[in-house]
């Protein structure tokens, strides 16, 4: 009798038979019809990773992108039933591609799409009001520690990925930047990425990793706080101010 384990296993691999004793209808071996099932889950799958990155799919064009996807199914099944999910291992698999590996802005393009996607789906949140940052003293205010929206990220890469992403979707000329920290917020329906200067790439980083705001601005001195928390404002990424320890 077949398992489980052996029927997905098949289900991976093109080059496996159908499992023993998988029957059709009229009780014949289930071959042609298991190969086409199978097919018909791997060009889903493939396609569920081309929907999820656009533009990586772009830049490697069809031929190279269908072969890598073809092989990412392969090697990743599904972990979860929400489809969406689904592709968050594939930045790190493009990276491992040894023939795309001159392309070295490539993997940094798929970790922008997948936080794209991410924020996209994370989990609504109140943010916080400016008025509360008002009435905050400034003694105060440095012992808060800052809580965001599910949906905001931190992207650093030594490549100009959001002009690449943009060029690469036919949304902008050929990109001519050098290295970006990108802040992923989702202001209304959409996520955004803006790009931070290195002081203010500084502090949000301090602030993501839980530290008050005076240690924080303490690693970033040249940091603009207004100009920050004015984007932090603007973009709904702000959930609250605590100073609770983290656990």
């Amino acid at each position: 009798m077949t398992t489980l384990a052996e029927f997905h296993a098949a289900l991976r691999d093109a080059h496996q038979s159908p499992p023993d004793g998988l029957r059709g209808q009229n009780t014949a071996p289930a071959g042609k019809r298991f190969d086409i099932y199978r097919n018909n889950i791997t060009v889903s799958l493939i396609e569920a990773i081309r929907e999820g990155f656009p533009a990586t799919a772009a830049l490697l064009g069809d031929a190279n992108f269908l072969q890598i996807a073809r092989q990412f199914v392969a090697r990743n099944p599904p972990r979860s039933q929400l489809m969406f999910l689904y592709g968050r291992e594939f930045p790190d698999f493009v990276a491992g591609i040894q023939p795309v590996a001159h392309l070295a802005w490539l993997p940094d393009v798929a970790r922008l799409e997948w936080a794209l996607r991410k924020a996209y789906h994370a989990a609504d949140v109140v943010p916080v009001s400016s008025d509360e940052l008002r009435t905050t003293s400034p003694e105060a205010f440095l012992k808060k520690r800052f809580l965001f929206a599910p949906a905001v990220q931190l992207l650093r890469s030594e490549f100009p990925v959001s002009q690449i992403r943009d060029y690469a979707l036919g949304h902008a000329a050929s990109p001519n930047g050098g290295p970006e920290t990108l802040l992923i917020t989702r202001p209304d329906y959409d996520p955004v990425a803006t790009r931070l200067p290195n002081p203010q790439a500084d502090l949000m980083n301090a602030l993501l990793d839980n530290k008050p705001l005076g240690a924080a601005l303490d690693e970033a001195p040249d940091a603009d706080l207004s100009a920050l928390l004015a984007l932090l404002l603007q973009h709904n990424a702000l959930h609250a101010l605590t100073q609770e320890t983290p656990k």
